[in-house]
């Protein structure tokens, strides 16, 4: 066991150290190629920050264990919303923008309705996998034009600019981006395997390590994501980053596994976790857009939600 509890905090730190380098290097590359802020915060921020997620993913449901890749996408979308929002406003209070839960928020719900539906039919298999990514470039492809169609800085070019940092020449980027995609292969291979064998020595299933182990420590990025958006200000980036990173994980993640290899669904996650999932996905925003901010008091709510879910997965 205490070798599975190593594998498992040096997957971590390989998929923390490995997810920064790639975000950085890959933003580094973009600019140098001239690629807009827009395009940027878009597509490469948005995506790489769910880089651990997917490296976790694709490795288990690879490694035959469909459950554990399934429930880190579940588990990191309620802790994206209860967990790391909490972290941002606890830093300093959220203004919430009514377009931006109108847009992403509602997309977000219909993301999570769509795979909670997927999951409670049938396994996910190559075709399901397809349409996930589809409904993803069109997402991608709608807030382009949407955003370009605006005079104001959107939250994808915020959240862009807050990866600001001193140019990098050509050749580190791309040995930064180039490293930071090994890391997260191998972080992800040693995480699967010690979150296996810790499934097995504490008799848990797979489902609830990626559930929740698995699914906070690929959600750091996002984590320290919001944390310094919210600490330099820009709480608008700190709720798009966390909504954003839903979105990518429920179609981008599950259709690229499912695109790989059919996942099966646990009986335990179509029963209830999907459902926490999309309930979550309603009920946060609904609460953001009453109170037009996510305070330290929203803030505590949600963190005494989150580990009221989690005493319950465990107790189950």
């Amino acid at each position: 066991m205490i070798t599975d509890i190593a594998l498992v905090f040096g997957g971590l730190l390989l998929l923390l150290f490995g997810g920064e380098a790639l975000v950085r290097g890959a933003v580094a590359v973009a600019r140098r190629l001239g690629l807009s802020e827009l395009v940027i915060g878009l597509t490469l921020v948005g995506a790489m920050t769910s880089a651990p997620e997917l490296m976790v993913s694709v490795s288990a449901a690879l490694e035959g264990a469909p459950d554990m890749a399934l429930g880190n996408v579940v588990g990191s979308n309620i802790a994206n919303l209860l967990l790391v929002v909490a972290a941002g406003a606890l830093v300093r209070p959220l203004v919430v923008s009514r377009p931006l839960l109108l847009h992403d928020g509602v997309i977000n719900f219909v993301a999570a309705a769509l795979l909670a539906g997927l999951a409670v039919h049938a396994d996910i298999g190559r075709w399901q996998g397809i349409a996930l990514l589809v409904c993803l470039l069109w997402y991608l492809w709608r807030t382009y034009v949407r955003e370009k169609s605006t005079r104001r800085q959107s939250v994808h070019e915020k959240e862009a600019r807050d990866l600001e940092q001193p140019a990098l020449p050509l050749v580190p980027a791309l040995l930064a981006t180039i490293g930071g995609v090994a890391a997260l292969v191998i972080g992800a291979a040693i995480l699967v395997k010690g979150g296996t064998g810790l499934a097995r020595a504490f008799g848990v299933s797979e489902a609830v390590i990626g559930l929740s182990l698995l699914a906070v420590g690929t959600s750091l990025p996002e984590l320290v994501t919001s944390v310094v958006a919210a600490w330099r200000g820009h709480t608008q980036v700190a709720l798009g980053n966390a909504i954003g990173s839903c979105i990518f994980n429920s179609l981008g993640i599950v259709g690229v596994a499912a695109m790989l290899t059919p996942l099966p669904v646990a009986p335990e996650l179509a029963g209830r976790d999907v459902w926490v999932m999309v309930a979550v996905s309603a009920v946060v925003p609904l609460g953001m857009a009453f109170a037009s901010r996510v305070g330290r008091g929203m803030a505590l709510v949600f963190l005494l939600g989150y580990g009221g879910y989690m005493a319950v997965i465990f107790s189950s």
